[in-house]
């Protein structure tokens, strides 16, 4: 038969509450009420990331230039080379579907059916209802007229 333990009462060091403990384990370990009172804790402390720390004057240089860089364009580093320009470019010079007119949902389609050809003379905006039929029906023959 398992050791029962006494119960034993120990106050949390944050809040002060106090803490109903049944095992050795919990004995040993447990400090606080809840994970808000250990968070506390530790922030107050300053052993959570930068709380209560300061910078050195060469780091706050370093993060000044750093927050300098531009990261629109070819500042950012996921930038693509413009690949993905030509759809603004197109969705720029037509706000509405070439077909029915709609101005909600619009998408680029490749005339030719070439994804790099991104010359604007091969896109022709479309509303997504319309770019669906061109592809399922093999409506290219629309785009022709």
């Amino acid at each position: 038969m398992p050791k029962k333990f006494r119960e034993i009462n120990k106050e949390c060091l944050n809040c002060g509450r106090f803490l109903k403990l049944n095992n050795s384990r919990d004995i040993i370990r447990k400090n606080f009420c809840c994970r808000r009172c250990s968070t506390l804790y530790y922030l107050n402390k300053g052993e959570i990331g930068m709380a209560g720390k300061h910078h050195s004057e060469e780091a706050k240089i370093k993060m000044a230039d750093k927050a300098k860089i531009n990261f629109k364009g070819e500042g950012n580093p996921r930038y693509t080379h413009g690949i993905h320009m030509y759809r603004n470019l197109a969705l720029n010079q037509s706000s509405e579907c070439s077909f029915c007119k709609s101005n909600e949902k619009l998408q680029v389609h490749h005339i030719d059916g070439n994804r790099l050809n991104n010359q604007l003379n091969n896109l022709v905006v479309l509303c997504s209802y319309c770019h669906r039929y061109i592809h399922l029906r093999r409506g290219e023959q629309f785009l022709k007229n």
